[in-house]
């Protein structure tokens, strides 16, 4: 059985008035955003760094590879630079020439300089900010065959 009810019409606003809650979510998002852009960007900028990192392990592991047969520190240090394959990529190299047994170590050096302004987000939002270059090296060591 149907109760009977009374239709009340449609709740309309009154004409003029705003809803205090207007614009909140614009300054709620306003609010939010140097977080998300330093999150973001802090994501793009460690990538790099780390990629970075594996690039100079690989180029001294392979110099330090080169030195355990070679006796050509020049040799060695080229094959590291050129195995990076970025430009601005150092490369040195020690205990050549050695004896069948001794160790040749070969360290790459590299400077980082970030492509995101994380640093003057984070001084924005009251922070210290950081350094927009930053130094990297990988040290390999090998024995001498």
């Amino acid at each position: 059985m149907m109760c009977p009810t009374r239709w009340r019409g449609p709740v309309s606003r009154v004409e003029g008035r705003q809803q205090p809650e207007d614009g909140v979510a614009l300054v709620e998002f306003a609010m939010v955003l140097p977080l998300l852009l330093v999150l973001v960007f802090g994501i793009i900028d460690f990538g790099r760094a780390f990629q970075t990192w594996i690039t100079l392990t690989n180029a001294a592991r392979e110099g330090a590879r080169l030195g355990t047969v070679s006796q050509d520190a020049q040799a060695v240090r080229q094959r590291c630079e050129s195995t990076a394959g970025v430009s601005g990529v150092s490369c040195s190299v020690s205990g050549l020439p050695g004896i069948t047994g001794q160790n040749v170590t070969v360290t790459a050096r590299f400077t980082l300089r970030f492509i995101t302004p994380v640093g003057s987000l984070i001084s924005l939002m009251g922070g210290q900010g950081m350094r927009t270059t930053y130094n990297m090296s990988s040290t390999a060591t090998m024995r001498i065959e």
